[in-house]
């Protein structure tokens, strides 16, 4: 599934692509899983989740971004149009948020780094997009919601109609 969405979103001449990945030490096996030469590829940083993502936007921002949008890999429904809709709306706002159906989200885009919003955050559970938003309006910051997509974090999360979606996008590939 991973290989799939990389493979559709890459694409894209409107933004850049960097993969970032784990363990740091498998950089050319991600890159041979993954060959495509219009793809950085860079090391994930931190311990938990939320330290990944913010040091993913620090390093995006430090490379000169003016804005970066981070998606999982553990969505199907995501493609290049959500991007560059997320995107498009960072112009008229601070954050974009793709929430899934079970509280998370599938896609941040931010303009600059906004630490606050990956502290005290209970990662991988149903509170991580109320959590975000709680801070965002505590922090008095302007924010859109993309459309709400269905992720897969357990073998449970797979039904037919999810399977028959990654079948279909590896087909066209």
């Amino acid at each position: 599934m991973a290989e799939t969405i990389i493979h559709h979103v890459s694409k894209s001449r409107e933004y850049e692509t960097i993969i970032f990945f784990d363990p740091p030490e498998r950089k050319s096996d991600v890159e041979n899983w993954l060959p495509n030469n219009d793809c950085k590829f860079l090391p994930q940083e931190g311990n938990s989740l939320g330290e990944r993502i913010a040091n993913a936007f620090s390093k995006t921002f430090s490379l000169g971004a003016e804005k970066a949008v981070i998606i999982g890999t553990d969505c199907i429904d995501i493609s290049n149009d959500l991007i560059s809709q997320a995107f498009a709306e960072l112009d008229r706002t601070d954050v974009v948020l793709g929430p899934t159906q079970d509280g998370g989200y599938y896609l941040l885009g931010l303009k600059k780094l906004i630490p606050e919003i990956f502290n005290n955050i209970d990662w991988s559970t149903d509170r991580v997009l109320n959590q975000t938003l709680k801070t965002l309006r505590e922090k008095g910051l302007r924010f859109q919601l993309l459309q709400t997509l269905k992720d897969i974090d357990t073998a449970n999360d797979l039904n037919d109609e999810v399977l028959f979606k990654i079948h279909e996008r590896i087909s066209n590939q």
